[in-house]
């Protein structure tokens, strides 16, 4: 009977960076994909992954937490976070600024 206690966590084998994308005002949010976070485990048995934010969804102006966790059959855990942050396009930004500054 093996008594082994896996105490190993998952290790994460890829975590994107994080990135900027740029909107214009009549677009306040954007589509933003990425490659997804991958993980294995030392047990052979490939980890639940459990993620705050899906690639491919909509992204509102600001910065945005992404996270995902991986956890193994034993309960060990692994973790990958990004930020996703939104700016509005610079050309917008100088517009918005002419328009205050004339009112």
């Amino acid at each position: 009977m093996d008594t082994t206690v896996d105490t190993t966590e998952p290790t994460v084998t890829f975590c994107p960076q994080s990135s900027t994308y740029t909107v214009s005002l009549d677009t306040p949010s954007r589509e933003v994909t990425w490659i997804e976070p991958t993980a294995t485990d030392n047990s052979g048995v490939a980890p639940m992954v459990i993620q705050s934010h899906r690639s491919g969804e909509s992204f509102h102006i600001g910065a945005t937490d992404v996270m995902y966790l991986f956890t193994d059959e034993a309960g060990n855990q692994a973790s990958c976070s990004f930020v996703i942050m939104g700016n509005y396009h610079s050309m917008w930004m100088l517009r918005l600024m002419l328009l205050y500054q004339h009112e």
